[in-house]
């Protein structure tokens, strides 16, 4: 007795385990489709360097998978549908440069298996297809999107720029050495022009440059650097070492419209898209038997 006792439980208990984790409409969510958006969520997170409240992303995990059932009901009712084939370039591009086996051995690192992560992304796929059907894409007009620009101009303009030259050393102590060098009387340029000939460092000539290109202490520092002050040295994304001088600076200057044009009115079309989406997807939960089994 005692013994089928123990099995029943073993049996109650993997029973629970094979469950799907939600049913929508009688719709299963399998519990290892949950569990990778789950991880994926958590992982984005901290990558992110955000606080994590575990049993919050959970519950929006919850929320985000049965509006995606919805949707993807709504996309089935439509014969929507994508292709294995659809699905690998898919993949293919999330991976990118990493070999199919270290893309795979990455995301078991992570706890996530493979098959299921395929399945979110086609999924997703399916559900961007049925979304970009849902407003064509002739129903922005121009006018519609110049006006927009109009009202919203502020928000559409190009940044600074700063008229500068640079110093690049291998060494930290040698830049710290000609900036002291600067500070103390010496020319700047005459100083860069002596080690340019003496290939002692690399020197650019003076250019119009966005400080957005450069290292993120050296461009919050070019905000406001005084003209004609030397400033150093920072540290490259290839571990060299910089100064720079400033001589001419301008402020952010509005972009034309025909150069944001087709930006704004992918912008404004997709905005339509999801708002549209949002409607489906508040009217499907309305009705919906939803039944959560985690």
């Amino acid at each position: 007795m005692k013994r089928y006792l123990i099995l029943m439980a073993l049996t109650m208990a993997l029973a629970g385990c094979s469950r799907d984790a939600l049913v929508v409409d009688g719709e299963g969510i399998p519990r290892d489709v949950y569990e990778t958006a789950l991880k994926e969520r958590l992982i984005s997170l901290k990558q992110g360097n955000q606080r994590v409240n575990e049993q919050e992303v959970k519950k929006s995990v919850v929320e985000e998978l049965v509006s995606e059932a919805v949707l993807l009901k709504e996309a089935r009712a439509k014969k929507i549908a994508v292709s294995e084939e659809e699905v690998r370039r898919a993949m293919g591009m999330i991976r990118g440069g990493r070999s199919e086996q270290e893309f795979r051995d990455e995301l078991k690192k992570e706890g996530i298996v493979y098959d299921s992560y395929m399945k979110l992304v086609k999924n997703r796929l399916v559900i961007s297809m049925l979304i970009a059907g849902l407003v064509r894409d002739n129903a922005i007009s121009d006018e519609q999107v110049k006006e927009f620009y109009e009202e919203n101009k502020a928000r559409f303009t190009a940044p600074g720029k700063v008229f500068m030259r640079i110093m690049e050393f291998s060494s930290e102590e040698e830049a710290k050495r000609v900036l002291r060098d600067v500070k103390s009387g010496g020319d700047f340029d005459a100083l860069a022009e002596g080690l340019r000939k003496e290939k002692k460092a690399a020197v650019t000539a003076y250019g119009w440059l966005s400080p957005d290109v450069l290292s993120p202490d050296a461009a919050e520092a070019v905000k406001s650097a005084k003209l004609n002050i030397p400033y150093g040295p920072f540290r490259s994304k290839e571990g060299l070492f910089y100064i720079f001088r400033i001589t001419q600076r301008t402020g952010p200057q509005p972009l034309a419209f025909d150069t944001v044009k087709g930006q704004l009115k992918g912008m404004l079309l997709q905005q339509r898209r999801q708002e549209a989406a949002a409607q489906i997807v508040e009217a499907g939960r309305k009705n919906a038997k939803i039944k959560v089994n985690i």
